[in-house]
């Protein structure tokens, strides 16, 4: 939590605080505000950081988001458009997530980024936006 952040501002270590998205909007809301009053940036990180995104153009210290993939999960409508370096936040409520149960329930797992499935290491790993090359034979 909070609490992992402080010994590294006081200690001066770090130049942008990246907080893990996985970790809620609560917590990274929290340690925005506390580097904000160390003057720090604060940029979120971890895969699909997208829920983050409202939380996040709320902030004044805000200088960037990670972004994966260009794709969404299976199973989930996002009313966000990513393009030209940032994510343009749509109308849709709340976070703009919609989740389709019936997809996500038939486990069918067609269209993941990854063959092995949405928790595998995809093979081109910090590469997603990038096209994709045929493999070369070693």
């Amino acid at each position: 939590g909070l609490d992992q952040f402080a010994p590294l501002f006081d200690a001066g270590a770090v130049d942008v605080v990246q907080a893990g998205s996985v970790w809620g909007i609560t917590h990274f809301l929290r340690v925005a505000m506390a580097a904000h009053s160390r003057n720090l940036p604060v940029s979120p990180v971890g895969y699909d950081a997208n829920p983050i995104a409202h939380a996040a153009a709320a902030l004044p210290n805000m200088i960037g988001i990670e972004v994966q993939d260009l794709n969404w999960p299976i199973g989930l409508t996002v009313d966000q458009q990513i393009g030209d370096g940032g994510i343009r936040l749509g109308d849709a409520p709340g976070l703009g997530i919609i989740v389709d149960e019936a997809v996500i329930g038939s486990g069918s797992g067609a269209g993941w980024s990854s063959e092995g499935g949405p928790h595998r290491r995809p093979r081109q790993a910090g590469l997603r936006l990038v096209p994709e090359r045929p493999l070369v034979a070693e």
